[in-house]
C-alpha cells in the first residue's frame, strides 16, 4: 500500500507518505503565516484555522480493549486514517473549484493554499469575508456528518492577518466557534512558565534557543511595555490592561510601584531588565545563582576560607546554601551573611552606578564589617540605653513638628498612614490618617506617610516644619535628592518638590519610641476605619501618648 499511497493522497498531507516530509508542511505553514503577518494593508484579509480532529462517531468514547481488527501500533492504522481524511480534502477542493474558497495567496503569483495536513491536525486558510468563513464552517460540518469525526474546538486555534480589523476578527471567531490564540505561546507556557507569565518567568535549566532568545529580548519588551501600561492623561497605571497581561500576583507587584506625580520623565518608563548576572556575566541571575553558583561569589568564599559541602543530591542551589548554613558554625554563618549582603550591595552599585567591584576591596570590606559587628556586640547594651534616653522634643515657637508613621499589612498589600502635628507647647494641632492600596513593602508605606505629612501641612497652611519619622531609609533618600533607581525615589522626589510651598523644612530620623504617638494614631485609624482628617480630635489613647511625650521631655531637662 505504501508504494501507491502517494498517488492516492492529496499533496497537502505530509505524514506517513513515502517521499514526503512532515517538516515540509511546517515550513510551508511558517511561510504562509509570515505572509499574513506582513500584509498590513489591503481590503482582502485571510485567517489560518488550526483544527484538531480526534473524536469518532460524534463523541469521545470510553476506553476499550480491542480483540480483533486493527490495533494501536499496527502499521496499517495511519494509512487507514489518511484514506478517511481524504474525504475532507475532497470537500475543500470542491468548494475551491466552485469559487467559494480562495485560500491564502503566496507571493505575487496567483498561487494560493487552502489547507495543510499534519496527520490528525489540519490548517485551513480562508478569506475573512462572512461568506468565506461560512463556507469553511459548512465544509467542516459536512465532513463531521459524513465521517463521524468531530473537531475538538478546545484545541483548535485561529490566526488572523495583520490587516484584519478587530470587529471582523470577533465576528469570524464567533461564527466558527473557536478562540484566537497562538500555538507557540501555549507550548512555551506549558514548557517554561506554567504557573507564571512570560515577563516574570526564569530561564530555567537547559533552555532551548527559542527560550534563550526570548529571555534576551525581554529588556526591549519591558521597555516598550511600560510605556503602554501608564495612562498618559492621568499618569496612573492602567489597571485593566495590567490584569489582562499578567497573573494576579504580578499585577499587584506592578500596581504597587509608585509613579512620580511631578512633571518629569518618570524613571520607570525607561525601566530595563537584564537577566544575566552582572557580576560573573555567565549565567542567568536568579536566587539560586546569587546564593550559590555565581563564580564571583565562589571566589569570595574561597578567599574567606569558607568551607562548604556540595550536597550534590540537592538539585536546588538555594537548598544547598540553606543546608550548609544550618550546619555551619556561628562564625561561618556570620561570614556567609556578610558575603551575600556585601555582594548584593556591590552588584547594585555596578548596575545602578557603574562602579565595578574589586575582589580585594570587597574582601577588606567584609572583614572590616565583621570586626565592626563584633565590636558593636560588645558595646550594644550601653548603646541601647542611650537610645532609650532619647525623647520627643517640641519645636521652637512658630514651627510645627509633624511625626509620620505607617501601619503596613503585608498580606493585604495596604497601609494606613498617620500624621500628627504638634506646636511648641507639645499640643496636638492637627492629625490625619490615610489609606493606600497596592503597597508592596513597609519602606514604600513609610515614604507615602512622609508625603502625606507634607500635603497635610500644605492644606493647613503651616510654613515652617520639622518632619520626624522612624524610617532611616526614607529620611536618607530625601536628603540625598539625587535621582536613583530605588523604588521610593519618585515619592521622595515629589516630597522635595513640595518644599517650595514652605519657608523651611527639616527632616529628622528618630527611634520608634520617640515616634510612638504617630504609630498609635496609625493603629487607631486602621482599627476605627477613620481615613481622613480627625476634625473632632484624636482618640484618648493618642492624647495620652502625646501627654507622656511632654512629660518625658520635661523630665529630661
Amino acid at each position: 500500500m505504501s508504494k501507491v499511497l502517494g498517488c492516492c493522497i492529496d499533496e497537502a498531507q505530509g505524514a506517513f507518505i513515502p517521499g514526503r516530509l512532515i517538516s515540509d508542511n511546517v515550513l510551508i505553514a511558517y511561510e504562509v503565516l509570515h505572509s499574513l503577518k506582513m500584509k498590513k494593508s489591503g481590503k482582502k484579509g485571510n485567517f489560518a484555522l488550526k483544527l484538531d480532529m480526534m473524536s469518532l462517531n460524534g463523541a469521545n468514547g470510553e476506553w476499550f480493549l480491542p480483540s480483533r481488527g486493527l490495533r494501536q501500533g499496527d502499521p496499517l492504522s495511519p494509512y487507514l486514517f489518511l484514506i478517511c481524511a481524504e474525504g475532507f480534502f475532497t470537500l475543500i477542493k470542491e468548494a475551491k473549484q466552485k469559487g467559494l474558497m480562495r485560500g491564502a495567496s503566496v507571493g505575487r503569483e496567483r498561487f494560493s493554499i487552502n489547507y495543510l495536513f499534519f496527520t490528525n491536525d489540519c490548517i485551513l486558510f480562508g478569506d475573512t469575508s462572512y461568506e468565506g468563513a461560512r463556507v469553511v464552517r459548512d465544509v467542516i460540518r459536512e465532513y463531521e456528518m459524513i465521517s463521524g469525526q468531530r473537531v475538538t474546538f478546545d484545541k483548535s486555534l485561529i490566526y488572523f492577518g495583520a490587516n484584519v480589523d478587530s470587529i471582523t476578527r470577533e465576528n469570524i471567531t464567533s461564527l466558527l466557534g473557536v478562540r484566537p490564540n497562538y500555538l507557540l505561546a501555549k507550548v512555551l507556557k506549558a514548557r517554561y512558565y506554567p504557573s507564571s507569565d512570560l515577563l516574570s518567568a526564569k530561564i530555567g535549566s537547559y533552555p532551548s534557543f527559542t527560550k534563550r532568545s526570548i529571555s534576551s529580548a525581554r529588556e526591549l519588551m519591558v521597555e516598550g511595555l511600560v510605556w503602554q501600561l501608564i495612562k498618559s492623561e492621568t499618569n496612573t497605571w492602567d489597571n485593566e490592561l495590567i490584569h489582562n497581561l499578567v497573573n494576579e500576583v504580578t499585577a499587584k507587584r506592578i500596581l504597587s510601584i509608585p509613579i512620580s506625580g511631578a512633571n518629569v520623565d518618570d524613571m520607570l518608563r525607561s525601566l530595563s531588565i537584564d537577566v544575566v548576572c552582572p557580576l560573573c556575566k555567565v549565567e542567568m541571575e536568579d536566587s539560586g545563582h546569587l546564593l550559590w553558583s555565581c563564580d564571583f561569589l565562589q571566589s569570595v568564599w574561597a578567599s574567606l576560607q569558607i568551607q562548604l559541602q556540595d550536597f550534590g543530591e540537592l538539585t536546588s542551589y538555594k537548598h544547598r546554601f540553606i543546608q550548609n548554613f544550618s550546619i555551619t558554625s556561628d562564625q561561618q554563618k556570620q561570614l556567609l551573611v556578610i558575603s551575600i549582603w556585601s555582594l548584593w550591595f556591590r552588584r547594585n552599585k555596578l548596575v545602578h552606578e557603574g562602579v565595578k567591584p574589586s575582589l580585594l576591596e570587597l574582601l577588606g570590606f567584609m572583614q572590616g564589617y565583621g570586626r565592626d559587628l563584633s565590636l558593636n556586640q560588645e558595646i550594644s547594651n550601653p548603646s541601647l540605653r542611650s537610645m532609650a534616653r532619647e525623647v520627643w522634643k517640641p519645636p521652637d515657637a512658630g514651627v510645627y513638628k509633624l511625626n509620620f508613621d505607617a501601619g503596613f499589612q503585608h498580606n493585604l498589600q495596604i497601609t494606613v498612614t498617620a500624621v500628627i502635628v504638634r506646636d511648641s507647647e507639645g499640643e496636638i494641632v492637627g492629625a490625619e490618617t490615610y489609606l493606600f492600596s497596592n503597597v508592596s513593602d513597609a519602606c514604600l508605606a513609610e515614604a507615602r506617610a512622609c508625603e502625606r505629612a507634607l500635603l497635610f501641612a500644605v492644606e493647613k497652611g503651616f510654613r515652617r516644619l520639622i518632619i520626624e519619622g522612624d524610617s532611616l531609609t526614607v529620611i536618607k533618600s530625601i536628603h540625598k535628592k539625587e535621582k536613583d533607581k530605588y523604588v521610593i525615589w519618585s515619592i521622595t522626589h515629589q516630597i522635595n518638590l513640595l518644599h517650595e510651598s514652605f519657608d523651611s523644612v527639616t527632616y529628622t530620623f528618630v527611634p520608634r519610641m520617640v515616634n510612638r504617638t504617630a504609630h498609635k494614631l496609625a493603629m487607631e485609624g486602621r482599627r476605627r476605619q477613620i481615613l481622613g482628617v480627625w476634625a473632632d480630635g484624636v482618640p484618648v489613647a493618642v492624647k495620652e501618648m502625646a501627654m507622656l511625650d511632654r512629660q518625658r521631655f520635661h523630665g529630661s531637662l
